[in-house]
């Protein structure tokens, strides 16, 4: 039984700007995608591992799907909302647990 199909709304290579504390304003980079699916099939939680530039080195953080969605405009935001970057395979599997 799946609560809610959830699409992937942020591509892989999707860039954003965040502030980091007082350092400033970062770059952030998706460079995955990162899925719970719990015992039953539904899918829990999207997460977005990123990645910026820090002092010469990539650094990687995890950012929720909602926390990537609070750093953007509502234009920016309206562009993402009826999209769905979810692989065809993985649709198919949480659609068919409902």
């Amino acid at each position: 039984m799946n609560n809610g199909y959830r699409a992937q709304r942020f591509e892989i290579g999707f860039k954003f700007n965040r502030k980091d504390g007082k350092r400033g304003i970062k770059e952030f980079t998706v460079v995955d995608v990162e899925r719970t699916i719990g015992n039953e099939g539904n899918l829990k939680t999207i997460q977005y591992i990123c990645t910026t530039d820090f002092l010469g080195t990539k650094s990687k953080s995890i950012f929720p799907d909602t926390s990537l969605a609070r750093t953007l405009s509502n234009e920016e935001l309206a562009e993402h909302i009826d999209k769905d970057y979810t692989p065809k395979h993985l649709k198919d599997f949480l659609k068919g647990n409902e």
